[in-house]
């Protein structure tokens, strides 16, 4: 049948693309994996492959035309099907069909083919949403599940938050489990991402605490010295020192671990490639759990020393004078708080309108102003056009709000990650594959039986009802945790409990941190409900004040009619830890009442959880 080309999502916070250039013509050959076409998205031009093979029927949106995410561009014969059949048939969801490069839409746009509609109301079940073809498996087989004829029940394929987690539920069950990690134990997350950066972060802003607040404080010291080197020693040790915990758990649950490169083979065979050569192992079941990597700028090599992704800028040998970071979401702007306190100086360029882009504006105009006050050159509406390598380290040539040159001795890309799972896949498996990540039903399923999918190496296709439509995945290790957990129960029987993908958690944990969860204002006003929004800032906190931490607030969005928690953001100290009352809050159902009567000690900064409820219903006693 026929497969439609849509408009990818290529980060994190693209909303829409623009047809660049399109590299078929109507009536060429297509091959599965082939550049089709140039896209730019909200951080550079990107380059689209096809994911199916065949001959280019229709060109939808012509060079120059903007679509939204998930919009039609073009529409690929497949099968026995004449391409001229299928132009005929195909109908644009916005109107006229635009066929060829002269031929324009009307305002260069098309609609997407699937809208996320308005929040149901509470109580109302959602009617099912047509699902595209492209980013889901096209055929799931049936679970039949046979251990005794192979060597293991489950094979997972990672070792990080989602691997490991599989692994060590599935011991925790009494299955035979082995996990095979090409690095070390505990992924990217453990080793280069979320342990060792807060361990970074945390002395960076004991470092900037000294050196700004010691006076005021009453403290006075001489020739504060920072050593960079015993910094990253840190973070290193801990990373080390839970990996080696892992393992531990692993021998506790009798769960086997290999390290080598494996790939899936078909059905129930995985190939493993180790230092002692190759071997051929068996599963019941495999979980592919490969997690993600770096993206990169098109045209842009990374070297490790100019031009880095994160795992370098936390082992750089020598801390640079001058760090230039393209992309403002969480990895770029804690690397940019990191590194500002201990004395780099910063340049952190965004192209959406503010930093961290998918937070609530609220949180990110005050972020900006917060790292403006400590130095960080924050450039929000500026678009990377070139990156330069030079003699001294890079230059970088900038347009939009605050276009220019900037030179620094290096510049981190963290404009969002790709999916890991092409080196984790024989091409001859027959495992579905979408921009690098498994394609699996919402239960994570692929199209080959019994082999699985989660975490970050996912293309996980949502109904459009369920928040975040489409195939993008959250990229966070406590989802890929749940979802790994969920099926290892399935896969031994229990009930399978689905993640509620709007009201993903997410933290940012630069200083001041920022935590939320659920709608942003601005999205909860587009669902059409009547709000209630309780604002409580810490300036008026006792606990805040007294640790000197009076910058945020805690924001949370109510359903008016039936008091339902819509959303949480918040930014300030600690408020990562103050997310999980509220996630709890949600999961029980609680209402704003419920969390204004719930009795929150005195002092703490949780306090500022109950009042913010209590400026929502005007219960508020502090302010």
């Amino acid at each position: 049948m026929p497969a439609e080309i849509t408009m990818p999502q290529l980060s994190d916070t693209m909303t829409e693309g623009t047809v660049v250039k399109w590299h078929k013509k109507e009536g060429d050959k297509v091959k599965a994996g082939e550049e089709i076409a140039d896209v730019e998205t909200d951080k550079a031009v990107m380059p689209m492959e096809s994911f199916e093979s065949g001959t280019l029927a229709v060109i939808a949106i012509v060079e120059g035309g903007k679509a939204p995410v998930g919009a039609v561009l073009g529409v690929i014969a497949t099968g026995s099907e004449k391409p001229e059949d299928v132009k005929k048939g195909f109908k644009p969801s916005g109107g006229a069909v635009a066929t060829g490069s002269a031929a324009k839409p009307e305002a260069g746009e098309a609609k997407p083919a699937a809208t996320t509609p308005k929040a149901e109301p509470a109580g109302e079940k959602p009617k099912a949403a047509p699902q595209s073809a492209s980013p889901a498996p096209s055929n799931v087989p049936p679970i039949k599940s046979n251990p005794g004829k192979y060597q293991y029940d489950i094979v997972v394929i990672g070792g990080g938050p989602a691997g490991y987690a599989a692994a060590i539920r599935g011991g925790q069950l009494k299955k035979r489990v082995l996990c095979i990690e090409q690095e070390n134990l505990g992924g990217t997350c453990l080793n280069w991402g979320c342990i060792p950066t807060k361990a970074l972060l945390e002395d960076g802003n004991f470092a900037r605490k000294v050196r700004t607040e010691a006076a005021h404080r009453g403290i006075t010291f001489d020739n504060l010295q920072i050593d960079f080197s015993k910094m990253i020693a840190r973070s290193r040790g801990i990373a080390d020192k839970l990996s080696k915990g892992i393992a531990h758990l692993f021998k506790k649950y009798d769960v086997k671990s290999e390290f080598g490169t494996a790939k899936v083979m078909g059905p129930h065979k995985v190939s493993i490639a180790g230092k002692d050569g190759n071997k051929e192992v068996t599963g019941d079941h495999i979980i592919v759990a490969v997690g993600a990597k770096t993206t990169p700028i098109p045209g842009v090599k990374f070297d490790g020393n100019k031009v880095i992704t994160s795992r370098e800028a936390m082992v750089l040998p020598k801390q640079p004078k001058r760090l230039a970071i393209i992309g403002a979401g969480a990895i770029g702007c804690e690397f940019a708080d990191f590194y500002n306190a201990v004395g780099t100086e910063v340049v952190l360029i965004e192209m959406q309108d503010h930093l961290l882009p998918n937070e609530d504006e609220d949180v990110s105009v005050l972020l900006e102003r917060l790292f403006a006050k400590k130095g960080i050159d924050v450039r929000v509406k500026t678009k990377t056009d070139k990156v330069e390598t030079t003699d001294n380290g890079v230059k970088i040539t900038l347009s939009g709000n605050k276009a220019g040159e900037v030179e620094a001795d290096a510049v981190l890309v963290a404009i969002g990650v790709t999916g890991n799972a092409d080196g984790a896949v024989d091409p001859k498996s027959g495992l579905e594959l979408f921009k690098g990540r498994v394609k699996v039903t919402p239960n994570f399923q692929s199209n080959l039986e019994n082999v699985w999918s989660v975490g970050d190496c996912t293309s996980l296709h949502w109904p459009e009802q369920a928040g975040m439509g489409g195939y993008r995945h959250p990229d966070l290790a406590h989802v890929a945790h749940h979802e790994a957990v969920s099926v290892v129960e399935a896969i031994c029987g229990m009930d399978f409990h689905p993640l509620d993908y709007k009201q993903i958690p997410g933290c940012t944990y630069s200083h001041p941190q920022v935590a939320s969860m659920g709608y942003t204002e601005k999205k909860a006003r587009e669902t059409g409900r009547e709000l209630k929004v309780g604002k409580f800032p810490f300036s008026v906190s006792g606990r805040a004040l007294a640790a000197g931490e009076s910058d945020g607030f805690v924001k949370l969005i109510f359903d008016a009619k039936y008091g339902e928690l819509l959303g949480v953001h918040m930014i300030g100290e600690s408020v990562t830890e103050l997310l999980a009352e509220l996630v709890m809050a949600r999961k029980l159902e609680a209402t704003e009442s419920e969390i204004i009567e719930a009795i929150h000690p005195h002092p703490t900064l949780s306090e500022a959880v109950m009042e913010a409820a209590g400026v929502a219903v005007g219960r508020a006693i502090h302010l």
